[in-house]
Formats: C-alpha cells, structure tokens, sequence
C-alpha cells in the first residue's frame, strides 16, 4: 500500500492508494488528523490538485473537530439523576 505526505496550509495530509473508486477526504477526531484515499491510478499531482480546490472546506472542518474534541462534557448533578430516572 502506496503512502505519502502533502500538505494544506501548515496541516500534514496522509495521502494513502487503495482499492478505491473515488478520492475520499477524511478530516479525524479529536486532532483533526486529515487523511486522503486515492484509487491506485491516480497520480500525486492530481491528489495535489484536489487538496487545493477543497482547502477552505478541509481548514473548516478541521477546526470544527478540534473544537468539538476541546468541549468539555456537561456535568450532571446526583439530583438531575434522580429527576432522569424518575422520568423513565
């Protein structure tokens, strides 16, 4: 399996050839880790190019998962608990 490293703005892109159809773009939880799957003949040149027609899309959705991996969890009280379960 065929590996590489671009980049979009100062972020790593994972390019990785596999038994694909299509180029799928991956941005990962909770770092925002991008990942790139392109079918085994495509060239790195046209993995570049489609990296740069969707760089504002990729930079979007990367701060949208780092943002939602720093949000803290809600706390629940042993009250609110009760009140939940007293509900069921």
């Amino acid at each position: 399996m065929g590996m590489a490293t671009l980049y979009v703005g100062d972020s790593p892109v994972t390019v990785r050839r596999r038994r694909v159809k299509n180029l799928n773009l991956y941005v990962k939880p909770p770092e925002g880790e991008i990942l790139l799957t392109i079918p085994y003949g495509v060239s790195l040149k046209t993995a570049e190019d489609f990296l740069k027609r969707k760089e504002a899309w990729i930079l979007r959705a990367k701060e949208r998962v780092t943002a939602a991996g720093r949000e803290e969890p809600p706390v629940i009280s042993e009250e609110q608990v009760r009140q939940m379960k007293a509900a069921i």
